[in-house]
């Protein structure tokens, strides 16, 4: 493992603008009888919102180092281009980047903002297999902001990895990790009425069977990554806020409020069903959320949780749900930062 004086003379001398993570992360522990396992999730935001140079360098490094380093990295918004900063940082703190062999994933022009998943090379598992699953549908979004002029909804995929215990057997009882970014956030939040509930949860369902084609009887699914909402929708509360403040008064919601003749208490009530649509999802699948709200705080600048990690079987215990904040953007504070059970 580099020390840190080494990775700042790294990062000085190739003059990188180093990222941390973006709004905040989360390390989970999941014990089935198997070695612990340590996740940790993050949005990189596309490497917008980040302290540049050393301080960067230092701050991740001080997030990977034992005791407690994630065994495996799931990232979205990581960039896929020579840019791509965070990899050849955890190639320095000793993570390997999962590639899936000849994945061919659909993107529109010059589009290089994807998930990633990296494995700590020293940690007691190893990948099997690797892969990326397109999770999104072929639609298009009309907004005010671009002049009602049809945009396709931005592309989604769960890339996973099925990890088992180093030196097990090809039949030995496998983990899959799986990482998504689900549709949602700023831009098409105000779009939510032309389909996008419906949407939303059609990408976690095709996420959990694609888990069932790949996985084997008694296989442990994880699901991780940002799903763009809470779990739970209260009124008062910070979605309702989030909605008053910004979605609900946008042009766009406005006008198609009008056009399709809805009430405001119709409106938020759809808008509190989309946000919810993955958690039914999930519920009704019998998949468990590692963690609440109320165990780890928010993890968005609207101030309710949008980071979450949920698992298929009883067998997984969540030992430990950590909040890491690494933004340099205002995140409301929570009670307590850190739950354990």
């Amino acid at each position: 493992m580099a020390t840190i004086e080494e990775v700042e003379r790294n990062i000085q001398r190739e003059q990188l603008n180093v990222p941390v993570s973006n709004f905040e992360s989360q390390k989970v522990i999941a014990d089935a009888g198997l070695p612990v396992l340590t996740l940790m999730t993050l949005n990189m935001q596309g490497y917008q919102s980040f302290p540049s140079g050393p301080a960067g360098a230092r701050r991740l490094w001080e997030l990977l180092q034992d005791p407690g380093a994630p065994d495996v990295l799931c990232v979205q918004e990581g960039c896929e281009s020579p840019d791509d900063i965070l990899g050849e940082l955890c190639e320095i703190f000793q993570y390997q980047r999962l590639r899936a062999a000849g994945e061919h994933v659909p993107r529109g022009p010059g589009d290089q903002i994807v998930n990633q998943l990296y494995l700590r090379n020293a940690c007691d598992w190893e990948a099997s297999r690797v892969g990326t699953e397109l999770i999104s549908s072929d639609i298009k979004l009309r907004c005010d902001d671009y002049s009602w002029k049809p945009r396709p909804l931005p592309i989604r995929t769960c890339v996973w990895v099925e990890l088992k215990p180093r030196g097990s057997t090809a039949h030995a009882q496998a983990a899959f990790v799986m990482n998504v970014h689900l549709s949602g956030g700023r831009y098409e939040d105000e779009c939510f009425l032309q389909g996008l509930t419906t949407e939303r949860q059609t990408q976690t369902e095709r996420t959990l069977r694609h888990f069932q084609q790949i996985s084997k009887e008694g296989d442990i699914g994880i699901l991780v990554g940002d799903f763009n909402a809470s779990c739970k929708y209260a009124v008062p509360g910070p979605m309702h806020q989030y909605f008053a403040n910004v979605v609900g008064s946008s042009s766009t919601v406005r006008q198609e409020t009008v056009d399709r003749g809805l009430s405001e208490t119709e409106i938020e009530t759809k808008f509190s069903e989309y946000m919810t649509a993955p958690f039914v999802t999930l519920q009704k699948h019998g998949w468990t959320l590692a963690y609440e709200e109320t165990n780890v705080g928010p993890s968005s600048t609207f101030g309710h949780l949008v980071d979450h990690m949920a698992y298929n079987t009883p067998q997984v215990r969540c030992i430990e749900a950590v909040r890491l904040l690494t933004t340099n953007q205002k995140i409301s504070e929570p009670s307590d930062d850190v739950s354990s059970w």
